[in-house]
């Protein structure tokens, strides 16, 4: 799949080319249908994870992704319990509020707004 293929650019590629693919990436985001929207989810959704342990430049564009996946799927994501592991990034998203950076913390708040929607009660 492109977009898996551009997840693994976001992640491991060349700096200069990350912020292109991330864009391309939110561009399909915004485009594409749900029906198609939950192979994309799956192809992305472990490569955005393992970018979260890298340098804040790399969680920066993740948590960008992750949140327009929240916003624009919320529902989906709501349905489908297990296209994410909820557990897993309610540790990985608040852990970046702690960082020095101040545009990465800014970023994971508004990642945690977003994924704050599809959470359920004993969740939040």
């Amino acid at each position: 799949m492109v977009v898996e293929k551009m997840a693994e650019r976001v992640v491991e590629g060349e700096k200069e080319t990350r912020d292109i693919y991330s864009l391309a990436i939110r561009s399909i985001i915004s485009e594409i249908n749900e029906e198609y929207a939950i192979g994309m989810i799956k192809a992305v959704y472990s490569k955005l994870i393992k970018g979260m342990a890298l340098t804040d430049e790399v969680r920066e564009e993740c948590l960008d992704i992750l949140s327009e996946i929240f916003k624009r799927f919320g529902s989906l994501l709501l349905k489908n319990s297990t296209l994410v592991n909820k557990d897993e990034l309610m540790r990985v998203i608040p852990e970046q509020l702690s960082r020095d950076k101040l545009s990465l913390r800014k970023k994971s708040t508004n990642c945690l707004g977003a994924f704050a929607v599809i959470l359920n009660q004993r969740q939040l």
